[in-house]
């Protein structure tokens, strides 16, 4: 076990080293690629995150679960490097495993420890900074109606989305304007909407966005489109509203079971080592362990899936 707890020690050094060391290296690059907001068309890729992790970055978003993972942290994280959120759940899994070995003085609390801090470090952020996705759909009414307006006007479609991302409000104006730096820069219309679309997970985005691809294929009324899907939009998100205001209970009922089993588990941890010390020393101690962190995780998506209407 001192092992174990010497060895993660010089490894979260170590990241914290090489993470300060890259960072210092990358700072011109970091400067550049914030003030331009997107690298010019037919450039080599690359990472702003230095060149420790950045190998290592485009590995991992190279593969199926990778690609997805990226796509997760652009909606959520937007900002922030892939290679940073790759090494921030690093840290953050090896300061989890660190804190598992000395609570529970076992392997099996150590690595429940470190597999579980990125995801709660990743929620916590999530819930800081809100969701991104979620404040842009709040967004996306208003910002139709007035592209429809801007339309019957005459302007052009391009000129359309210059007027809204002058006129919205961050999030919606920063991913506009990092949606016009790409046409700027040369890259097609049509691609920068799809990749507008692929960075925010949402319906109604997805759907406003192949209005417009429709719209300049084929032209037609885009403006009584827009007026349309506003609408629409603003029902939906009446609808939502609604829905989770009768399924409040229930989603506070949910996580108080989900929770009140692991607050439970860590007093007696910490309170009563010695009677504890026969689930974490044994075989069995480690399946009875496992088969309630499992019924746990079991209920709690059970629970979750019962309340999840979409709406």
């Amino acid at each position: 076990m001192d092992v174990l707890v010497s060895s993660m020690a010089a490894l979260a050094l170590f990241g914290l080293v090489a993470a300060g060391w890259s960072r210092h290296h990358s700072r011109q690059a970091a400067r550049l690629v914030e003030r331009l907001g997107v690298e010019p068309a037919g450039a080599p890729r690359r990472a702003p995150g230095g060149p420790l992790l950045e190998g290592w970055a485009v590995r991992v978003a190279g593969t199926r679960w990778g690609g997805r993972l990226k796509r997760r942290a652009e909606a959520h994280h937007p900002g922030v490097p892939f290679s940073d959120v790759l090494a921030i759940a690093l840290a953050s899994s090896l300061g989890g495993g660190l804190f598992g070995t000395f609570l529970f003085d076992g392997l099996f609390g150590a690595v429940a420890a470190a597999a579980g801090t990125p995801l709660a470090v990743d929620r916590f952020f999530m819930r800081l900074h809100g969701n991104r996705a979620a404040r842009i759909e709040k967004q996306l009414s208003e910002a139709l109606a007035l592209q429809a307006n801007v339309l019957r006007a005459g302007q052009s479609l391009s000129r359309s989305l210059v007027i809204l991302s002058e006129e919205t409000k961050p999030p919606l104006s920063e991913e506009l304007a990092r949606l016009l730096r790409e046409v700027e820069f040369g890259h097609p219309m049509e691609a920068a909407l799809e990749r507008f679309a692929a960075r925010i997970p949402s319906k109604d985005l997805e759907m406003w966005v192949t209005a417009m691809l429709v719209h300049r294929q084929t032209g037609g009324n885009l403006a009584g489109v827009m007026d349309s899907s506003a609408r629409r939009v603003s029902q939906r998100l009446q609808l939502r509203s609604e829905i989770r205001a009768m399924t409040a209970q229930g989603r506070l009922s949910g996580l108080v079971v989900a929770i009140a089993p692991l607050a439970f588990f860590f007093l007696l941890s910490m309170g009563s080592r010695e009677q504890m010390e026969f689930l974490f020393s044994s075989a069995p101690g480690l399946a009875i362990l496992l088969a309630g962190l499992s019924m746990n995780v079991v209920g709690m998506l059970w629970i979750r899936h019962s309340l999840r209407i979409r709406a």
